[in-house]
């Protein structure tokens, strides 16, 4: 089977596997019609997938032995087969989700060593094979120089899920430091790096949850790369990421948090604590708990119990177990020839005072008593590395007169030499004063300063927190006095109205978080509560910066952009301020090119077509020169410049460019080219070619479902896609299914909304049905609902609305909204535009006589 197949292979049988067992075979007749060995393909996998076993994770993972995860082919085994478009080579771990191969491309395209994730096929129908499909779309979602890239994914022609990561060629990180002699300094700077990454995953609402020297590799340039965001919990509007509780106790027990043994729920803290374990055994060689066996109960009483022993003070006995002796399934790497230089941080001096308190608070059993972000423990061992006061040190005047001292070695030395040759006590006592003044106001500076960096991180992180903690459903009240399932967006709403409140008097840290909140609400589909949120970032960072600052052009960015689908000429107005105050202070900024994509569908969206074009093609230049070919920024420029050639009446040239757009996609690894599925559609669906459209939106809908939020709007609007295409055909019955699952979709995720495109196709299906007295009631409700729309966005919802009140014998009314909606298309953008011409053979259909029965 040619590498393209292989492909459709996956993509019908990732959009299978999201189904319901019995929705799996009409499905497959119609997205595989035509194509009858792709078919029979995907259902032999649906039948391994049916197959799978069941009731494997019922037991806690802390009873499970090791050994159950070596069942399976033999590493060698497998040497020379070939997973997608790759070739095993070698197998180089093994873990609970399966097995890690390193692999060679095998099509030819280009050579290519990757780091190859297998699930077994056993698991495919378990908790195991879900939490491999949240580990492709987490890994999606991050890039970051120190966490390895998801290259590619899918599943093997056995059936096996699987995914592709970039090849880190490496040590765990606490094998790279012995190999290469690190000093405490060089291991410390190191850890920071580490940190760094874990920061940026918190950031992007995302805790790793099992951090282990394992899943941390330096390569032979000394570049630490976080690996294995397995059972990393990704912030999401319910689905598989809704949980915070570690399920079924999923992690390395010997580096997991207290609460995470415990089965509590888990939050950053928690991967802080991991991080604290992973330093201690960095700097002394040693775990911090005492446990010479690996029966749970026991490792698990030490990590609850057990107060850790200063790291100075390890014992030189090796109570603790080496991470070698656990399997993993990390990216193992040939190692790096090890140094015969003699580590110094055998010394337990190096270790003794802040370097204690530093671990130990990383490590404290009360989350809230330990640092509060990733980038706090990184501040402190920055400040401790520059002999400066530390936050996990008593705040103390002996304390900080001594580190003075340490900094200024030699002007104390030469201070004392002066105060041994000067006579008389009047001047001693003049240069004491002074210096105790001077003491004390670098005391003050370097007091306020840290106070002001940690009350920034604790005040960011608890807003992290909670909206971590939120997903557990025993800490919050549905409203009924029941406890219950929580959606983030329920918990974005609390945190959201909190934000003014409680940092008013820090406008850095509320502009950043209603930043965060904004973009939170827009990956969400949220686009009303995104633009209010983009809005005050923008008020906050004004009154910060001014006008001319590119956190300032950021922030109207991100607001300009997301006025368009309110209104598109004010959205045009704000992106070009923001473009031209980037051009003045900052031309080669990364929004600069995003910024006129944006542009560009603000001006489509008003009309302003041929301006609309010319930003387009700018836009386009400079992503290429900015990212080369292959770049989902290039795709979305093609993308709105067939949008544009569309709405001109240009089906043929727009379709060139949505075409040439997918085909630049399908190159590009973990690449969700949804939009550009629905966009051919359209260009079919206006040409007549209706089974060809449907299969677009049907494809749309499929890519959608995979890469979007379960509860994304876009879901239900390419649903509606699909009921139209099947009511077009006269498929009364498929489509009534598709548009009454899109309305129950579009009313359980925005009960207050309109609707008027789900009831006006609903409504159109009865009528030509003969249900006339259920017509009339949904048409009804469809009309309450298009009053609540504002002026400028009805034309959208006309279309449908007029098709409903024609189809229910209110043919007067359904013209004079016709006529409505023709006439702003053919003004806006033409005759020609496909939406004038499908209107105007509308308004034809009114006009043209009754036919005799």
């Amino acid at each position: 089977m040619r590498s393209e197949d292989w492909r459709k292979v996956e993509e019908l049988l990732d959009a299978a596997l999201e189904l319901a067992p019995g929705e799996r075979r009409p499905f497959l007749e119609v997205a595989a019609a035509g194509a009858p060995d792709l078919r029979r393909e995907v259902e032999s996998l649906l039948a391994c997938e049916g197959a799978a076993e069941e009731g494997f994770l019922e037991a806690p993972a802390l009873a499970l032995s090791a050994d159950f995860f070596d069942e399976g082919p033999a590493g060698d085994a497998r040497a020379g087969q070939s997973i997608g478009r790759y070739r095993v080579v070698r197998e180089i771990g093994r873990g609970g989700m399966g097995a890690v191969f390193l692999a060679e491309r095998s099509d030819g395209e280009f050579e290519q060593r990757v780091a190859l994730k297998v699930v077994r096929r056993g698991f495919a129908d378990t908790d195991l094979a879900r939490r491999f499909r949240q580990e492709r779309r987490i890994l999606a979602s991050l890039n970051h120089p120190n966490i390895a890239r998801l290259l590619d994914g899918g599943v093997s022609g056995e059936g096996e899920p699987f995914l592709v990561m970039e090849y880190v060629e490496g040590l765990p990180v606490n094998a790279y430091a012995e190999a290469h002699g690190l000093t405490t300094a060089a291991r410390l700077e190191l850890f920071r790096q580490i940190c760094a990454a874990v920061q940026y995953a918190h950031q992007n609402l995302v805790i790793h949850r099992d951090l282990k020297p394992s899943n941390i590799l330096v390569t032979a340039e000394g570049v630490p790369k976080l690996l294995d965001f397995g059972i990393a919990k990704l912030l999401d509007a319910g689905g598989e990421g809704a949980h915070t509780v570690t399920e079924l106790g999923v992690m390395t027990p010997e580096y997991a948090s207290p609460e995470q043994v415990r089965g509590e729920s888990v939050t950053t803290a928690s991967d802080v604590y991991s991080l604290g374990v992973v330093l201690y055994e960095l700097l002394t060689g040693r775990r911090p708990y005492r446990v010479r066996g690996r029966q749970p109960d026991e490792i698990a009483r030490a990590v609850c119990e057990q107060e850790p022993e200063r790291p100075s003070a390890a014992s030189n006995a090796d109570f603790g177990l080496r991470d070698g002796d656990s399997k993993g399934g990390g990216n193992h790497r040939r190692p790096h020839p090890p140094s015969h230089t003699q580590p110094e941080i055998r010394n337990p001096k190096s270790l003794r005072g802040d370097l204690d308190n530093i671990v130990l608070m990383a490590m404290r059993k009360e989350p809230e008593r330990r640092y509060a972000s990733a980038a706090q423990f990184s501040e402190d061992i920055r400040r401790h590395l520059d002999g400066l006061p530390v936050f996990a040190r008593k705040d103390t005047f002996k304390y900080r007169a001594a580190k003075f001292a340490r900094r200024n070695k030699a002007g104390v030395a030469g201070a004392a030499l002066v105060l041994l040759t000067l006579v008389g006590g009047v001047v001693a006592t003049a240069w004491q004063a002074r210096a105790a003044k001077e003491q004390a106001r670098v005391a003050a500076q370097e007091r306020d300063r840290a106070r002001t960096e940690a009350a920034k991180a604790e005040r960011i992180n608890a807003f992290l927190q909670s909206i971590f903690a939120s997903a557990d459903p025993n800490w919050y009240s549905t409203g009924h006095g029941q406890r219950g399932e929580v959606k983030v967006v329920d918990v974005l709403e609390q945190t959201g109205r909190r934000i003014d409140a409680d940092l008013k008097d820090e406008p850095e840290i509320r502009a950043e978080l209603h930043h965060t909140v904004g973009t939170t609400y827009l990956g969400l589909g949220r686009y009303d509560a995104a633009r209010e949120h983009f809005r005050a970032s923008l008020e906050a960072y004004r009154g910060l910066y001014g006008e001319r600052h590119p956190k300032t052009a950021e922030a109207l960015y991100y607001f300009g952009a997301s006025e368009t689908n309110r209104d598109a000429a004010a959205s045009s107005v704000l992106l070009r301020q923001a473009l031209e105050t980037f051009r003045a202070i900052d031309p080669d900024n990364t929004n600069v090119a995003y910024l006129l994509h944006d542009l560009t569908a603000a001006l489509l969206a008003t009309g302003e077509t041929a301006d609309a074009e010319r930003t387009a093609r700018d836009g386009l230049e400079q992503a290429r020169r900015k990212y080369g070919e292959e770049h989902v920024l290039v795709t979305s420029f093609h993308g709105v410049l067939g949008r544009i050639q569309e709405y001109r009446g240009d089906l043929d040239r727009a379709e060139e460019s949505y075409e040439k757009a997918l085909d630049i996609t399908h190159r590009i690894p973990n690449s969700y080219p949804s939009d550009l599925y629905e966009q051919l559609g359209h260009v079919s669906f206006h040409r007549g070619d209706l089974k060809r459209a449907e299969a677009f939106y049907r494809e749309a809908l499929a890519v959608s479902r995979r890469s979007r939020n379960e509860n994304h709007p876009l879901n239900a609007y390419f649903m509606l896609r699909v009921a139209e295409a099947l009511c077009a055909q006269g498929a009364y019955a498929d489509a009534e299914k598709e548009a009454a699952e899109a309305l129950a979709f579009v009313r359980r995720i925005g009960p207050d909304g309109p609707h008027v495109r789900e009831l006006s196709l609903l409504s159109v299906i009865h009528a030509r049905t003969g249900r006339r007295a259920r017509a009339a009631a949904l048409l009804r409700e469809a009309l309450a609902g298009f009053e609540r729309v504002p002026e400028n966005q009805r034309y959208w919802d006309e279309g449908l609305l007029g098709e409903a009140l024609a189809a229910s014998g209110r043919e007067a009314e359904a013209r004079t909204l016709l006529l409505k909606r023709h006439a702003f298309f053919a003004r806006t953008y033409g005759e020609q535009n496909p939406e004038a011409a499908s209107t105007r053979r509308q308004l034809e259909r009114l006009a043209a006589p009754t036919p005799e029965p």
